[in-house]
């Protein structure tokens, strides 16, 4: 049995969930980065509690925090192990 890749209309289908991130002719109603040709999908509210709108500095400060809580749970459950 021998399979072929053609290209009928099933290959061609959009894949569900698929979004354009390059608008160069700048007709896709969305928000894009400053003045360029990239979209922000998902696109970040006015909210500033919103983390695509985060500083860098908190950004890294809650990427230090999560990662302290995993190892301080992973230690303290390994030393409580008989």
């Amino acid at each position: 049995m021998t399979m072929t890749v053609g290209a009928d209309s099933a290959d061609t289908a959009p894949v569900p969930g698929t979004v354009h991130l390059v608008d160069l002719n700048h007709s896709i109603q969305a928000r894009h980065a400053g003045n360029g040709d990239i979209i922000l999908n998902p696109a970040p509210s006015s909210d500033p509690d919103d983390p695509l709108n985060w500083s860098p500095r908190r950004k890294l400060t809650s990427t230090i925090c999560t990662n302290l809580y995993v190892e301080l749970s992973r230690t303290t459950y390994e030393t409580n192990q008989p």
